[in-house]
């Protein structure tokens, strides 16, 4: 219950004679998780940023790695990560259930209005 990192605990328990520290190997196979998600999100957004503005992808990539870095700095400690991964699924919850929906009856009706 105290733990910060109770899987990577559970991977200290573990001894091979060939490789002293499997934690290591064990985070870099998880980046190999984690990576191809962060790929795709920041490929949408250089791509959203392409459609709605005139920049190039190569700035829009560039800004967008330096607001994520930027915005990464202060997450430093575990009562902050939990704290943004609560607000990120409460600020999905309502993506998903009310913009989205909304976006679809404001197609509709402007489809409706605009139809002749």
């Amino acid at each position: 219950m105290h733990t910060y990192w109770p899987t990577l605990v559970m991977i200290k328990v573990l001894e091979f004679s060939l490789i002293a520290r499997v934690e290591f190997i064990f985070i870099s196979i998880w980046l190999f998780i984690i990576i191809p998600s962060l790929c795709i999100s920041i490929w949408s957004c250089t791509r959203i940023i392409k459609r709605v503005t005139t920049l190039k992808p190569t700035y829009s990539l560039t800004i967008t790695l330096i607001v994520l870095y930027v915005t990464s700095l202060p997450i430093n400690d575990r009562v902050k990560i939990n704290w943004l991964g609560k607000h990120v699924a409460e600020i999905g919850f309502y993506f998903i259930y009310a913009y989205i929906p909304l976006l679809f009856i404001l197609y509709l009706f402007r489809r409706k209005t605009f139809q002749h």
